[in-house]
């Protein structure tokens, strides 16, 4: 299946393990990048930019947990301005109360990017018109994590659509399981850009030395963050998982940034 109208890069920051206190994180970010397939020049571009202007050889190639901060926040600036939306999936591990999905991390992270593809195929919904090109189908692209089964996720969306009306909001126009792939994290700039969205939100959650976290470079992307002129942006661009997790954003200090967005 081809000629897609739109495209949106998935990546992730944290981990789905359990070893709180020894390693693990506390929080699983999925980000995923979304917009009009004939407007990825404009990913490239505020990469090309941002190259020009630290003097880096082109094309970028730096993932953001190795950048210099200043020039995290040129690339965070600059990927603000390209156009493209943005859906962010916040586990709080700490709160997972299933043990299936606690010790079975393939579940866990095919359940909660069944989250993440329902709001692609809602921003697509957002951005269409009738004059666009293409199918009007979203090109779906994972960095690859060789610990992840990919397949296994394709084959629960498929699932979800012979189900369509069960356990999911996905608006099937817009979404095929077949056009779902993965990539290398350094096939192109879009991954990189699905990477530092992740990594910010990531930055801004996880507690560092002495508790500290880093909400800076999450605010300068904060305004690409789907919304609904109803609903807002709690639930919608930003969603907490599980439900227990949900009243994060009203008390964790961390969480703050989004209460004033």
């Amino acid at each position: 299946m081809t000629d897609h109208t739109f495209i949106a890069w998935i990546d992730e920051s944290g981990d789905d393990g359990d070893k709180f206190g020894t390693g693990s994180s506390e929080f699983l970010v999925l980000s995923a990048v979304i917009g009009y397939e004939a407007l990825a020049v404009n990913i490239d571009a505020a990469f090309d930019i941002a190259s020009l202007v630290v003097q880096k050889p082109s094309p970028w190639k730096s993932k953001f947990i190795k950048t210099h901060d200043g020039h995290k926040w040129l690339v965070c600036s600059l990927l603000g301005m390209a156009g493209f939306h943005s859906a962010h999936i916040l586990v709080h591990k700490h709160s997972i109360r299933d043990k299936r999905l606690r010790t079975d991390k393939n579940r866990l992270y095919s359940f909660v990017s069944k989250f993440l593809v329902e709001r692609i195929s809602w921003v697509c919904a957002h951005l269409d018109h009738p004059y666009a090109p293409g199918n009007r189908k979203c090109k779906i692209v994972f960095s690859e994590d060789k610990s992840r089964s990919y397949e296994s996720f394709k084959d629960y969306v498929r699932k979800l659509q012979k189900n369509y009306d069960h356990n999911n909001s996905i608006n099937w126009r817009y979404v095929h399981p077949d056009m779902i792939t993965v990539e290398p994290a350094n096939a192109g700039l879009g991954l990189m850009a699905a990477d530092y969205h992740a990594s910010a939100h990531g930055a801004a959650l996880e507690r560092k030395r002495h508790g500290a976290t880093d909400d800076r470079f999450a605010r300068l992307l904060c305004h690409t963050v789907h919304r609904d002129p109803e609903y807002g942006i709690v639930g919608i661009g930003y969603k907490l998982w599980p439900k227990d997790a949900e009243s994060l954003v009203n008390h964790d200090s961390r969480l703050e940034w989004i209460r004033r967005i």
